[in-house]
Order: C-alpha cells, then sequence, then structure tokens
C-alpha cells in the first residue's frame, strides 16, 4: 500500500510538472511577441523564429525574445535615421556641401536601405544595426 501512495505521489508530482508544455506555451507565446516587431525585415524575424523554435529550455526562450526586441528597436532607430531623407537632400545644407560630405550621406543612406531590405543572411548584431544608424547620424551632422 505504501508503494502505491509512493508510486501515485511521483506519478502526480510528475503530471505537475508540464515542462514541455510550458515550453511549447512559451514559443508560441514569443512567436506571437515577435511577430508584432515592426523594425525587423522578414529576413530577421524568420531567423528569429527559428532560434525561438530551438530553444532548449524556457530561459533561453525568453533570452531570445529580448534580443529580437533590443534588435527591433535598434531597427527602429535606424528607420527613423533615414526618414527624412528627401528633405535633407533638398535642404541647403546639403545642397551647399562639398561632394565628399553629401557623398558620405548618400552611402550611409543607402547602406542603411541595404540592411532595412534584406532578402537574405540577415544582421542580428543589434551592434552593427547602431553602427549604421550612427553612420547616418554622423554624415547628416557633417552636412
Amino acid at each position: 500500500a505504501q508503494v502505491e501512495q509512493l508510486t501515485q505521489a511521483v506519478n502526480q508530482a510528475k503530471d505537475n510538472l508540464h515542462g514541455d508544455q510550458k515550453l511549447a506555451d512559451d514559443k508560441q507565446h514569443a512567436v506571437t511577441d515577435l511577430n508584432q516587431l515592426n523594425g525587423l525585415n522578414n529576413p530577421q524575424r524568420q531567423a528569429l523564429e527559428s532560434q525561438i523554435n530551438n530553444a532548449a529550455t524556457r530561459g533561453e526562450v525568453a533570452q531570445k525574445l529580448a534580443e529580437a526586441k533590443a534588435l527591433d528597436q535598434a531597427m527602429q532607430a535606424l528607420r527613423n535615421s533615414i526618414q527624412d531623407q528627401q528633405q535633407t537632400e533638398s535642404g541647403s545644407k546639403f545642397i551647399n556641401e562639398d561632394k565628399p560630405q553629401k557623398d558620405a550621406y548618400q552611402a550611409a543612406v543607402q547602406n542603411a536601405k541595404d540592411l532595412i531590405n534584406q532578402t537574405g543572411n540577415p544582421t542580428l548584431d543589434k551592434s552593427q544595426v547602431e553602427q549604421l544608424t550612427q553612420a547616418v547620424t554622423t554624415a547628416k551632422d557633417n552636412l
């Protein structure tokens, strides 16, 4: 009788764990959150979704989602840095600037656009995105 009680207690404890289900739920919630991050491009979103789905622990899922959110913020900043490109290029500071400064600004903007419009090999390193944003800002400030 005591063995049966212990067996029942072990089975009850095992049933209460539901670790696989909790991990699956976390992955599902993380992917839902990921799909609401509008700063990311599609290749970034797909790569991050794959990383989330391949995560082995709930902690890893949370870490990947945090990385995705940080990258999303960096991508939003990058998008914002080039939003006023037409306005900048039609302004007197740009028009009356020397060619090297104009070229530097246009190159920085193009690099930003290339990253935003990636179709493959996604940039997942937040610091690379931040460097491009800084390059646009610096080039604009140098006009």
